[in-house]
């Protein structure tokens, strides 16, 4: 957990707010996948569709033309 905070800490060092953000939420996503290969959990339909929905919001984030103000 604190190796968690010290990188996104030093991401918000070298990157914008919103980079960040998404970075935190991603979190999740990653820890889900290791899971399901380092210790055989399992993955309910409710947890790939919300992992898919971090993707693509992100997705859509990093790809939209609107800039912070």
């Amino acid at each position: 957990l604190a190796g968690a905070w010290f990188y996104l800490n030093r991401t918000l060092k070298v990157a914008t707010a919103s980079y960040m953000t998404l970075m935190s939420m991603v979190t999740p996503v990653l820890v889900g996948v290791l899971a399901l290969f380092f210790l055989e959990e399992t993955l309910v339909w409710a947890q790939i569709i919300g992992a898919a929905l971090i993707i693509l919001s992100g997705t859509a984030i990093c790809f939209s033309d609107i800039s912070a103000a």
